[in-house]
């Protein structure tokens, strides 16, 4: 539960970079073009963030249980 709490955190934060203006370091001017707002994003940190918030265990092992006691597996079929 925890672990979805942060995921979903992480993708907030993620969502939010894409919207939020930034300061030139140059000029100081406050940049609010989405498309620079983006293209900044995309040659900064978007790997990054993506990376570390990406279900990689679900992709590779839906049937593996998830979480500290095992349970919550990606795609679980009950009897």
């Amino acid at each position: 539960a925890i672990d979805s709490v942060v995921d979903v955190s992480f993708i907030v934060d993620m969502s939010l970079v894409f919207f939020t203006a930034y300061r030139e370091p140059l000029t100081g001017k406050l940049e609010g073009s989405l498309s620079k707002i983006r293209t900044r994003y995309f040659k900064g940190s978007f790997i990054i963030d993506f990376l570390s918030t990406f279900p990689f265990d679900l992709v590779t092992n839906p049937m593996a249980p998830v979480g500290p006691c095992g349970g919550g597996g990606g795609l679980r079929i009950f009897k």
